[in-house]
């Protein structure tokens, strides 16, 4: 495991999303025990078993803060109208995949794209509508976000 996710963190991320260690184990597509032994540090964590955690648990609106002079952190996104909001890495996640963002804020527009588990274009284009008026929104709101 790396230095900057520590099993510390990884419980404290479960915590925030509200999770069991099956539940995340789940989501990551592995084993209870194995939640269990990164959580616990009992055994050498597996590089692409981490992955995979840290992965379900940053599409759960979870984002892992960089150690800075304060040390490192976890933190939940903000959340609007059933999407996550990562401004960070520049993407929103709902239930039906991930958006990734482009923004030309000075201009009060948002270029999205996108992996959906819908079948149809039409299907992804209401999804990057839908995922377009909530950040439209978000944005009103906070107007001081985007750099």
């Amino acid at each position: 495991m790396s230095e900057d996710i520590t099993p510390a963190l990884l419980r404290a991320a479960r915590a925030l999303a509200g999770w069991t260690r099956g539940e995340l184990a789940e989501a990551a597509g592995t084993q209870e025990a194995m939640i269990a032994s990164l959580e616990d540090a009992s055994a050498p964590a597996d590089e692409a078993i981490t992955a995979d955690v840290i992965e379900a648990l940053s599409l759960a609106g979870i984002e892992f803060i960089p150690a800075d002079s304060k040390g490192p952190g976890v933190r939940l996104l903000p959340k609007l109208a059933g999407w996550t909001i990562d401004l960070a890495n520049r993407r929103m996640i709902g239930e039906r995949g991930q958006v990734w963002l482009a923004f030309y804020a000075e201009l009060g527009r948002f270029v999205l794209n996108g992996r959906f588990k819908t079948l149809s274009d039409d299907g992804d284009r209401d999804i990057l509508d839908e995922a377009r008026l909530v950040l439209e929104e978000y944005y009103k709101a906070n107007p001081g976000i985007v750099r």
